[in-house]
């Protein structure tokens, strides 16, 4: 261990990249008094993601690391098995993931590699081993409950956990929703929405629970089935996905094309052969409002808006040709559900810088969303639960874009300040409490990361990714960063449950919910 530790005191000057700590005092606990939660999740957004945005900016102090804000790193909570499972599917010997930061920075050189990716070091190799996904990480931070990769607010023994925060929030007599930059069935909204599966990978099944179980007032997401994912509407012949919209029999009740009394049974081609509707489920379903065109969503921004609002911008997921880089060639392939990271590209997208590619026209903005999702939930006296996902930051980063990446982030970042307007219009710091955080992190470092653990981003100036290497095409338990404001935000500080060499105190993800519920709904 010697040599761990001597290796650890040697990249301590990593810590300039870490959260911003000691430089907030720590704010008055406010349990049950945050009539207004946000969580906000950029996806796949680990520290040095923040980093390559800050430096691409030009900004190495911005807001959210000022006070009164609060910030520090988290650990992904969720359950890793050892391979085997259950007569359900479910795994069996589940463990709790558990942040070890000797071994997260263990520079000792080591052979070897990880679905064609060598390991280099051993802090490399540890933090890609039982890497978390969306799926249990969400879980975890709308729970409190650790589970296993791929589930759905459904706890280690395969059980539905019905106290989410989406529930608790709806049970209190609030209003709420959630926004995705990419499908609102992938596993972060999903989660975030109170639905429940044993798989993320039902999207049929989700799309179907939260359109019908009364939980959600407001949904915005990706994954139009009558468009591409340029924003162009789709031929007749063409291939269409309506599984991320709750199949064909709930996308034309929504169109107003089939009666919400006749959508009796959905999915049934899906995952888990079909969904049955009963009348309370069908009532829900008549009554979303589904909006589409970019001007009609962002005229919702302001004045009155449906009392369930779902908006499905004009943008797919197609099985496109001949004009997409997806992995590094031209090909056919399965590819899109964002907003605008998915989009065409005249060259190949891990090597271009941001704005290369002009944004489709035909989308809204995340931070459009944002609003036009506050406005329709601030109605309320009770307050809200909103959920806002940079969902299409992990799709940049799988796909090894970092141009794509900091415009996605650049974009989350406008959500951001969406937000803080919303509340400082009404004066409201003391009744709201923003969560800004991450759900896992990917293996993005330095540009001689091969050669020199931990190597550090290099700056380059405003304008100019900075020097890089990607390790990795997927995720990584690395720790992550939270920035809270607000109503409660200090209780934050309270709940560390270790010290990181670079990134100083940590807390885990299941004490970020505790926090929410807490600060919302007090003991």
């Amino acid at each position: 261990m010697g040599v761990i530790r001597a290796g650890l005191a040697a990249i301590l000057g990593l810590a300039a990249c870490g959260a911003v700590l000691g430089a907030n005092p720590a704010q008055t606990d406010f349990p049950g008094r945050a009539k207004n939660v946000i969580l906000m999740v950029a996806d796949g957004a680990g520290f040095n993601t923040w980093r390559a945005t800050e430096l691409y900016q030009g900004n190495k102090k911005p807001f959210y690391r000022k006070a009164p804000w609060v910030s520090m790193a988290v650990a992904p909570s969720g359950l890793t098995w050892n391979g085997a499972r259950d007569d359900h599917g479910d795994p069996l010997g589940l463990e709790p993931l558990i942040y070890d930061p000797e071994r997260a920075w263990d520079p000792a050189k080591v052979a070897g590699e990880k679905r064609g990716v060598r390991h280099f070091f051993e802090g490399y190799r540890w933090r890609r081993t039982d890497a978390p996904d969306s799926a249990n990480t969400a879980s975890a931070l709308v729970t409190g409950v650790p589970t296993f990769s791929g589930a759905i607010n459904i706890d280690g023994d395969g059980n539905p956990v019905e106290r989410t925060l989406a529930w608790l929030s709806q049970q209190a007599g609030r209003r709420v929703g959630i926004v995705s930059s990419v499908q609102f069935t992938h596993a972060t909204p999903a989660a975030a929405g109170g639905a429940h599966n044993r798989t993320r990978r039902a999207y049929c099944e989700l799309a179907a629970e939260l359109l019908t179980s009364g939980l959600l007032h407001f949904i915005a997401g990706a994954g139009n089935p009558d468009f591409d994912n340029n924003g162009e509407p789709l031929p007749e012949d063409a291939e269409r996905t309506y599984r991320y919209v709750g199949g064909r029999e709930i996308w034309d009740t929504l169109t107003g094309d089939r009666p919400a009394d006749r959508t009796r049974r959905v999915c049934a081609d899906g995952e888990s052969g079909g969904v049955n509707l009963d009348r309370d489920a069908r009532k829900i379903l008549g009554h979303w409002t589904l909006v589409q065109d970019r001007a009609r969503i962002e005229s919702l921004a302001e004045g009155p808006t449906p009392a369930r609002t779902l908006i499905v911008p004009q943008v797919g997921h197609v099985r496109m040709q001949g004009s997409y880089w997806v992995g590094g060639s031209v090909s056919t392939v399965r590819i899109g559900g964002t907003l605008q990271q998915a989009r065409g590209s005249r060259a190949d997208p891990r090597f271009t810088p941001p704005g290369f590619d002009p944004k489709s026209e035909a989308v809204p903005s995340l931070a459009t969303l944002t609003r036009v999702a506050l406005n329709a939930l601030d109605d309320d006296p009770e307050g809200l639960f909103l959920h806002v996902e940079g969902g299409a930051v992990d799709w940049a980063m799988h796909a090894n874009q970092l141009g794509r990446t900091v415009e996605e982030m650049n974009d989350f970042v406008a959500a951001i300040e969406a937000v803080v307007a919303w509340v400082d219009a009404r004066d409201a710091w003391d009744e709201t409490l923003l969560v800004v955080t991450a759900d896992h992190d990917h293996m993005l470092w330095g540009p001689n990361a091969s050669r020199k653990p931990f190597d550090k981003l290099v700056d380059k100036g405003k304008g100019k990714l900075p020097g890089y290497r990607w390790l990795s095409s997927s995720h990584s338990r690395s720790l992550i960063p939270v920035f809270a404001r607000g109503a409660g935000a200090g209780y934050v500080r309270s709940l560390a449950k270790g010290k990181d060499p670079v990134h100083g105190p940590y807390v885990e993800q299941v004490d970020l919910f505790e926090v929410m519920r807490r600060a919302a709904f007090g003991d």
